[in-house]
């Protein structure tokens, strides 16, 4: 059980394969749309979205690629996770879905491995869109059309977006903000 003030998370097996894991917060397993509720109810300003992405580029066991985002199974290092989601700078209202976060991109890597899939980009750069569209950042053509409904949007492009999509918004991100 990983504890963020009132929020309890907890870590079962998966069904997909043997690596793959689910993700409870409060008991009750967090899917994508709840998770870009959640982001996007507690982003307030600009620079703490700008922050939110830094700092989930940013962890170690993560590594930004030009054509794809690599974990190294992050199931054996939760803890790892778990301990820099609690000391980042960022508001603690957002540390639980940054930990959540950072393990979404390990599921998705574990349950559709790069680079013949998505894997990490697709919640990275739907994460992303989050903030874009909120914001105005521009990484998605539409996103203004798409502000008084993000959560449905960011959560369909998840479906509607094709992989080329997701890896042409990945790769602007890469070009525009990797050091």
């Amino acid at each position: 059980m990983y504890k963020f003030n009132e929020s309890k998370i907890e870590i079962k097996k998966g069904a997909k394969n043997k690596d793959d894991y689910i993700i409870l917060l409060n008991n009750i397993q967090i899917k994508d749309k709840v998770l870009f509720e959640k982001i996007l109810l507690n982003v307030s300003d600009e620079q703490e979205a700008k922050n939110f992405i830094t700092k989930f580029a940013k962890f170690k066991h993560i590594k930004f690629i030009k054509d794809r985002i690599e974990t190294k199974s992050l199931n054996s290092q939760i803890s790892d996770v778990y301990q820099y989601s609690l000391d980042v700078e960022i508001k603690d209202e957002l540390k639980p879905f940054l930990f959540i976060s950072i393990l979404r991109c390990d599921i998705d890597n574990i349950c559709y491995p790069p680079p013949f899939n998505n894997g990490c980009v697709r919640i990275f750069v739907q994460i992303l869109l989050i903030f874009s569209c909120k914001f105005e950042w521009g990484f998605y053509k539409d996103e203004k059309k798409h502000q008084n409904d993000i959560v449905n949007f960011v959560y369909d492009s998840g479906f509607s977006l094709s992989r080329e999509e997701f890896k042409n918004i990945y790769s602007r991100y890469f070009e525009e903000y990797n050091e």
